[in-house]
């Protein structure tokens, strides 16, 4: 199970980190990861397709973003998605 981000509980502030929690050995941790970290986040949403993590970032409590990143689970990498509207 993965943890991405999230409110940090009191102000304008979201957090960044991408958390891994093993449903086997009930233990936390955090998976280094490759590529462009993609930053603070809350108001987001995540869908697993394959084993690609797809993140989109609502924003990051000071302002919206509406980016989306991708997060490879096997390869533990990164990536941005750019959309060109």
């Amino acid at each position: 199970m993965y943890i991405i981000g999230g409110w940090l509980g009191a102000g304008p502030y979201a957090a960044s980190d991408i958390y891994l929690f093993d449903l086997d050995t009930f233990i936390w941790s955090l998976p280094v990861q490759k590529g462009p970290i993609p930053g603070p986040c809350n108001m987001h949403s995540t869908d697993l397709i394959g084993r690609t993590l797809y993140v989109f970032r609502g924003g990051n409590g000071r302002e919206y973003l509406n980016d989306l990143h991708t997060y490879d689970i096997g390869k533990l990498l990164l990536n941005n998605i750019i959309i060109e509207v």
